[in-house]
């Protein structure tokens, strides 16, 4: 349904021609599914390319969330504190230990 336009999407910067629609999509509901959502431009580019074909885009689910706490100060103690937990699935990261 959507493939690479003719623009690049650059971090924190959304294309207009970022992605292009293949096919017809006038009138349907699309969900747009992220995997990752770091800055969201690659988001906001697909809703673009399927609202200005005629689709609506009532929202955008994303699988995973990336934390920089280099470019956003607030995180860095959180990301630190994560850090010194070993993983496990079956215990959640904010129980205390």
């Amino acid at each position: 349904m959507l493939k690479i336009g003719t623009e690049e999407i650059g971090r924190r910067k959304p294309s207009r021609q970022g992605f292009l629609v293949d096919g017809d999509v006038a009138g349907r509901t699309i969900l747009v599914i992220d995997d990752v959502y770091t800055t969201g431009a690659t988001a906001q580019s697909a809703v673009h390319a399927l609202v200005a074909a005629g689709a609506v885009v009532p929202v955008v689910v994303v699988v995973g969330r990336r934390l920089n706490p280099d470019s956003f100060q607030p995180v860095a103690g959180m990301v630190d504190r994560q850090r010194q937990i070993p993983f496990s699935f079956s215990r959640s990261p904010w129980a205390s230990e």
